[in-house]
């Protein structure tokens, strides 16, 4: 699973683009670095310029706020980090096949680069999405679960970073039902390119509805929420109009976002499992290169 989801990641978006690599970073880079590296990262990224303080719970505002100036009055300022600019790998499909011999199931990863959250499809897409593969009902898993019994589970979804974003679809299936699981995933993305149905929004939107409350039972997600609003540069009433910017959606926004959202066609295709098994079923797809991927060479290249 980590190692599908970062190969993904990595030739979605590119060497030359910060998210390509892992938080945790690689081993190469790790035995490489010197206290004088931390030093240096430590003086040039964390100033108060680039931080936001977000605390939730039961105190006195004015108290607080005044601990924090204290402690923090005399920061540096330092320089706004600026991170424009930044632009995946924007190719035609491509299947990159990650070999782990004599594995009995593979990991499909399938996805393109996609708008950021602060955009103004978000609301359109988070209804697509839950449409497609964000729930147990969606069309995604009653087509490869229920219908066929490839997998267990197969979730979409829109990824979201501060300056970049993505599409991907995520499951695992025996290795005899590769071939056949991209397909029928492929399927389904060019099937809802045409169109969602009046029942399919109706339950959506009564979905988010029931669970949006679910996302601030605790300090821990009130917090988490306030940050990613501050990190996707989001308005201050963001939250509190949520809801009615859900329910306030038409079919024809929801059937235009999955138009120009889902384009199968630009799909990235990551397979990690048996090589040869899987190179064997590829061919009756017809979906352009393939290439055979050693996982441990691939930050290298």
């Amino acid at each position: 699973d980590y190692i599908a989801n970062s190969a993904f990641e990595y030739f979605l978006f590119g060497k030359a683009h910060p998210y390509a690599f892992p938080v945790i970073g690689i081993s190469e880079s790790i035995k490489e670095i010197e206290i004088s590296n931390l030093k240096n990262f430590y003086k040039g990224f964390f100033k108060s310029r680039n931080t936001s303080i977000v605390a939730v719970g039961n105190f006195d505002d004015n108290k607080l706020l005044k601990k924090v100036e204290n402690v923090f009055e005399n920061w540096d300022n330092g320089e706004k980090i600026s991170t424009q600019n930044l632009n995946g790998n924007k190719n035609k499909q491509k299947i990159y096949v990650v070999n782990k011999q004599d594995s009995v199931q593979t990991e499909i990863r399938l996805g393109h680069n996609s708008s950021k959250r602060d955009e103004l499809d978000y609301f359109q897409k988070h209804i697509l999405n839950l449409i497609l593969g964000g729930q147990f009902s969606s069309r995604l898993n009653l087509n490869l679960r229920e219908k066929h019994g490839y997998t267990y589970g197969i979730r979409s979804q829109f990824n979201y970073y501060k300056d970049d974003a993505y599409f991907s679809v995520s499951t695992s299936v025996s290795t005899e039902n590769t071939a056949a699981a991209v397909n029928e995933i492929l399927t389904e993305l060019n099937k809802i390119r045409d169109g969602i149905t009046d029942e399919e929004l109706t339950f959506a939107k009564s979905s988010i509805s029931r669970r949006f409350p679910l996302n601030f039972e605790t300090y821990s997600q009130i917090a988490s929420n306030i940050a990613s609003k501050i990190i996707h540069n989001l308005p201050d009433d963001y939250f509190q109009k949520y809801l009615t910017n859900i329910l306030n959606i038409k079919i024809e926004e929801v059937n235009s976002a999955a138009f120009k959202s889902i384009i199968p066609e630009s799909a990235l295709v990551v397979l990690c499992g048996d090589e040869k098994k899987i190179n064997e079923q590829l061919s009756s797809l017809n979906l352009g290169d393939v290439v055979s991927v050693d996982y441990e060479q691939i930050y290298s290249e």
